[in-house]
């Protein structure tokens, strides 16, 4: 173990011991709860035990120390809006493993061409295509090794290195834009979108439909994806019309024999 990971290790619980302490006349209620949200602060931050684990400490203390009873503690981890997470991040590890996400976006490229704005275009559009269904960052990770693969391979051809460096910033833009947009469109595209959902049917006892958010999300969602499209390569850096990228098929091929091998 690392040296900050024992150092945490001893100091969430002392921090915990120490804010006990020294509040003892504020709500008893309202301390435990501070103490036991630095606790988990601290290992969160220093990564302490495994993220999951920090996560379930309130299962324990919260009934240990009189906050809440077993039940009650325990209702808010059964929440609906926890597995949809969950499946987000099931789906995420799916086709990573998969390599999916790779054959999106190469599929995309066979369709949108080999000049620089059909390139960025075809990277915002697979971009946009995972990210409605898994984190936007997740999804910014996972295709932003294609990008690079994509530069590596122009750099190969010999192409003006001017050249190289816009479409490298065009296309890190774009994947950064896309995810964004896209994990709009759908309930478990990003969790801000679930913590909504969640807060406002608490709030309001409204619950949100997974195919009435898609209604609204994807129409919304295309019209920004063009909007940032348009920016990006007309007024951000424009880029020429001319083709630039002679083969990627090599990559692409290996990329499926990898993948039917998986299956």
């Amino acid at each position: 173990m690392q040296r900050y990971k024992q150092i945490g290790l001893f100091a969430g619980p002392l921090l915990a011991l120490l804010i006990f302490l020294l509040d003892p006349g504020a709500d008893a209620l309202q301390t435990k709860v501070l103490c036991v949200a630095a606790w988990m602060l601290v290992w969160w931050v220093l990564e302490t035990v495994e993220l999951y684990v920090t996560a379930m400490l309130p299962m324990v203390l919260f009934p240990m120390l009189g906050v809440m009873s077993v039940p009650d503690t325990f209702i808010p981890y059964a929440n609906p809006i926890i597995f949809l997470f969950l499946g987000g991040f099931i789906l995420a590890l799916a086709m990573e493993e998969r390599r999916l996400h790779e054959r999106i976006a190469f599929g995309l490229l066979r369709l949108t061409g080999t000049k620089p704005a059909g390139i960025v275009l075809g990277f915002m559009l697979a971009t946009w295509a995972v990210a409605m269904w898994i984190s936007n960052t997740a999804t910014a990770v996972m295709l932003l090794p294609i990008a690079i693969s994509i530069i590596q391979l122009l750099k190969e051809q010999g192409t003006d290195e001017a050249l190289v460096k816009r479409i490298s910033l065009l296309l890190m833009l774009g994947i950064a834009y896309a995810a964004n947009i896209g994990g709009m469109v759908t309930l478990i595209g990003t969790p801000p979108n679930l913590v909504f959902a969640g807060f406002y049917y608490d709030a309001f006892g409204v619950d949100f439909e997974f195919a009435d958010w898609l209604k609204v999300g994807i129409p919304i969602g295309a019209l920004l994806l063009g909007l940032g499209y348009l920016v990006l390569i007309k007024f951000i850096y424009p880029v020429s019309s001319d083709r630039i990228l002679r083969s990627y098929r090599g990559r692409e091929r290996t990329i499926a024999r990898t993948m039917e091998g998986a299956w």
